[in-house]
This record gives C-alpha cells, structure tokens and sequence, in this order.
C-alpha cells in the first residue's frame, strides 16, 4: 500500500492536543476515532512524514476499515482535509486546527451542502420515486448532526451526491429498522467494498440482517468475516483462482454455513471429494454430498467418518449377497440339471477285464 503524506502548517515539536479538541469534539466521538486523531498528532512529530493506513491499524490494532471511517468522520467535523489519488486512495492528509475548522476552504463538503447536492442527478437502476416518502421526516433527519454526518459518509463511500432515493432509504434504516449511525456506516462500507454500491443491494443487506438479528457493528462484523471466511476456504479448497465466486456459488455456501450449519471442515472435506470425483469445482455435486451428511445427522468429520463405514459395510454385505446369488445361479443352470449316475463294484470289474483283453 503507498504512504499517505501528513502535513500542516502548524509548528509540532512535541505532541499537542488543543483544548478546543477535548472541550468540543471530543465527548461525542468514538474512542477509536479520538485515538486515531491523537495518533494523527504524534505523526505530525515527525513533521511532513509519511504514514499509511495500514501503519496506523497495526499500532493501534484496530482494522484499516475503522481507519478509513475515523478519517471521514474527522473531516466532516472540519478537523481533517483528505486528498485522493487518480485510483481514489488516500494520499494526503491535511491536519486543520480546531481554531480554524470555521475558516475550511470551500472545497471541503459540509452538511449543509446536501441541500444543494439533493437535486443533482446521480446514476440510480430506477429513478427515485417521491410517492410513500416521508419527506418532512427526511428534512429533519438531514438537519440532525448524527443524520447529516451518516449521510456525509455514506455519500464519500458510494462516490456520488446522494438522490433523493438513496436518502429516504438510509433514513428508512435509521427511523424503521432502528440501525444505529455506526451500523448504517458499516453496512455501506460494507457493500463498497464488495463492489456493491446500488442502494437497492444494501437495502437487501439491511433486511437479511434484521431477520438474522444483526442489530450492532459487532456482530455484523461477526457475521461478515464468517462469510468472507467461509468463501475464502471454499475457494481455496476448489482450487479456485482468478475470479470471484458468482452468485449461485455463494448461495449454496450460505446454506451450507446458514442453512445447514456446518463447519468448515466439514465443507471442505466435501469440497475435496468433490474435486477427487469430479475433477472439477461443481458447487452442485459438493452440495448433494452435504445435503446427505445433513440428513444423516453430521456435526463432526468423526460422524463422517463413522458414516463411511456403515457404507462401506453395506456395499460389501450386498457384494456377498450377489456373489451368492450368482453361484447359486450357476448350480441350478442346464448344464448342471441332471443326475448324476451310480456304478458298482462289478462294473468297474467287469471294464477292467474287457480293457486288459484288449491290449
């Protein structure tokens, strides 16, 4: 990953934290993202120095995801200015005095600018529709500093000015679903990160998340990296390279995890029959394997186990069964069906005689 240059015009000899930071910013972060800011400062130590996102998670041991959000949270309260590289990396960070956080030059977005921006036309699958709106709603959402700042980052993540449907939807999750501000970041980080960034996606995500109970950023964090997870081991144990599983290939994982609740190694242990049998990675024949392990009751590879042996036992009981069934074929068949003749002793007597005489 390329450093991302830090700089300021303030003179940093030693570490300092202006009181204006603690007195007004402060309470109301998140305590990674004051420990980021902080982090921010000592950088600035080492004046003009090069830092990278993954630099920062490392000592503080938080994930680059959280880095990213901590930055866009700071530089929709003014503290920051962030500059983005031709392939949209971070690749400067400009660190602005409280004191001057007022002064921001105009090429920062505040949140008042969605008022001007609401009306832009961005790229949408189907033109946002006013009907069961609840547009009063939405106005005071906006004016609220926790809904401003969700859409502020939401809009820095998807890359486009917010239309009017991709807000009603966002505030859709806050006001009905109940999503924290935390959460509604997450998810559309999330998203974007998949390459998904159609707010119809999202909202499928929302929704699955609420019939599974997914109600704070840990858990959803659970349960993404128990996907990201299962799909990486499922890639890996197919020999899949070069490409991306498609949809109906994540399907069948997410019943296997989901539906199914196996482990991984379990599912891998189909996988690699499945490639030792087929020579290929067929999602179908790996699923027809875990679907009869399901229906035989399979929590563990002992059961596996245990159940090859019952076939394998079964397969040789019914190769005795037909080796007997053949030989008894055999015996009854029209080369066998007569009775055999009884001679005595003065036959074979008699047969000697007549052989002697002739000789």
């Amino acid at each position: 990953m390329n450093d991302i240059k830090i700089c300021t015009s303030q003179e940093c000899s030693i570490t300092c934290v202006p009181n204006i930071f603690i007195d007004r910013y402060m309470h109301n972060a998140n305590g990674e993202f004051v420990k980021i800011y902080l982090y921010l400062l000592r950088a600035l130590s080492q004046r003009n120095g090069n830092i990278s996102i993954s630099q920062i998670a490392d000592k503080l041991e938080l994930t680059e995801n959280d880095v990213r959000r901590s930055l866009l949270y700071w530089e929709k309260k003014n503290l920051l200015h962030l500059e983005y590289d031709n392939s949209g990396s971070i690749s400067c960070i400009n660190v602005i005095s409280p004191e001057d956080e007022r002064q921001t030059s105009s090429t920062q977005l505040k949140s008042t600018d969605f008022e001007a921006t609401e009306n832009i036309s961005a790229p949408e699958p189907v033109a946002p529709k006013t009907q069961g709106m609840d547009l009063d709603g939405m106005a005071r959402f906006k004016e609220t500093e926790e809904g401003s700042e969700i859409l502020f980052i939401s809009e820095r993540y998807m890359g486009h000015p917010l239309g009017l449907n991709e807000i009603n939807t966002i505030y859709l999750w806050y006001e009905e679903l109940h999503f924290s501000a935390d959460l509604i970041e997450y998810l559309v980080e999330y998203c974007v990160e998949k390459g998904h960034c159609s707010i119809y996606y999202m909202n499928k995500v929302a929704l699955n998340w609420i019939e599974e109970g997914i109600d704070t950023v840990e858990k959803a964090k659970q349960t993404t990296n128990i996907h990201c997870q299962s799909h990486y081991s499922v890639m890996k144990a197919m020999g899949i390279q070069g490409r991306s599983l498609v949809k109906s290939e994540v399907a069948y994982i997410d019943k296997w995890v989901s539906t199914y609740g196996f482990t991984l190694d379990i599912i891998n242990e189909a996988c690699g029959r499945t490639i030792q049998s087929t020579g290929k990675a067929s999602f179908k024949y790996a699923d027809s394997i875990l679907s009869k392990w399901h229906d035989n009751g399979i929590h563990h590879l002992e059961d596996i186990s245990r159940l090859d042996e019952a076939h394998e036992q079964t397969v040789a009981s019914q190769k005795a069964a037909n080796s007997s069934g053949n030989k008894a074929k055999v015996t009854n068949s029209r080369f066998h069906n007569f009775e055999q003749r009884e001679y005595s002793d003065e036959f074979y007597e008699d047969l000697e005689r007549r052989m002697r005489a002739k000789n």
